[in-house]
């Protein structure tokens, strides 16, 4: 039993809860919900809501009782399915296994950030490094340049040099040429034309599919006739042969060359691992570079532990 003197606690059934024995899982604290704790669970009005306190305030606690009222509130519309844990390791899942249940919801789905990242980035690479191999080889080299690069990568500084290096990528990325087919014809500038300015809105690396779609369309219209399957995809091919690379892996590398970083190992997909210094950097570019898939069914999002995430994670 221990009992901090220097704080006066005039609740007894809060007093007789601390006193007691602590278990190795999460328990519910209904018996001991404070004032502020309960403002924080039944918060309707706010989007975003941040739970600041010292290690072993019952900050995680009262994001588990929220995400029961927010269920139990708006039950109508949300299901324990429309919302996602990001924690930072699968000893949390464990940790809190019974007290949503305990609380009367379902299961609810609950993952680290970085399995998220890794599932978004399996077409680019064959294996990703995670934060405590990232730290274990902080702790073991004590490298201040790879120190250096690793902020680098993670700040402002680096979405800035994205933005900069896209607004030129336009051009350096695209080879444009005439295309023929079956008395059709779309001269280089006309193909130039859609692609810069009708599809402007699409991330770079999806708005090829935009014009070939619209191509398409066109000729199906005007002759009457629809393209076989097999055709469409030679169609398609010859297309996306107008990007000079479609490999975020490689285009990223001359991201590193323009700053001063060295490059990735130029290997293929099989052989390609991420160190975790580059895991969120080649994801974010991924981001603006692909329409990625959207996560519609996720309307509520609690992130446990949130002072351990980059800028650029946010």
């Amino acid at each position: 039993y221990e009992f901090e003197s220097d704080v006066k606690i005039d609740d007894d059934i809060l007093k007789q809860e601390l006193g007691t024995n602590g278990d190795v899982q999460l328990k519910t604290i209904v018996s001991t919900i404070q004032k502020e704790q309960n403002a924080i669970i039944r918060n309707t009005k706010d989007r975003i809501l941040v739970i600041q306190g010292a290690a072993g305030s019952g900050k995680t606690s009262v994001a588990l009782h929220r995400i029961a009222y927010l269920l139990y509130h708006d039950r109508e519309r949300m299901k324990s399915s429309n919302i996602l844990i990001l924690s930072p390791n699968s000893v949390f899942s464990d940790y809190i296994s019974h007290i949503l249940p305990e609380l009367g919801e379902e299961h609810i789905r609950e993952m680290s950030f970085d399995l998220f990242a890794y599932r978004e980035l399996k077409d680019l690479a064959a294996d990703c490094e995670d934060r405590y191999h990232h730290i274990e080889n902080r702790i073991r080299e004590r490298d201040e340049i790879a120190e250096e690069r690793y902020r680098w990568k993670q700040s402002a500084e680096y979405v800035g040099a994205v933005e900069s290096f896209l607004v030129l990528l336009e051009d350096d990325l695209m080879n444009f040429k005439d295309f023929e087919y079956r008395g059709m014809t779309k001269t280089a500038s006309e193909i130039l034309e859609l692609f810069y300015f009708k599809f402007t809105e699409l991330p770079l690396l999806s708005r090829m599919e935009a014009v070939i779609e619209y191509v398409l369309d066109e000729y199906e219209t005007l002759a009457r006739r629809s393209i076989e399957e097999e055709e469409k995809l030679l169609i398609r091919e010859w297309f996306m042969s107008m990007y000079e690379t479609m490999d975020i892996y490689k285009i990223y590398n001359w991201i590193l060359e323009e700053n001063g970083f060295p490059t990735l190992p130029h290997v293929p997909l099989e052989n390609r691992v991420l160190s975790y210094e580059d895991v969120y950097p080649i994801l974010y570019l991924k981001q603006r570079l692909c329409s990625m898939k959207k996560h519609k069914n996720i309307r509520h999002l609690v992130i446990d532990e949130m002072q351990d995430y980059s800028y650029l994670q946010y």
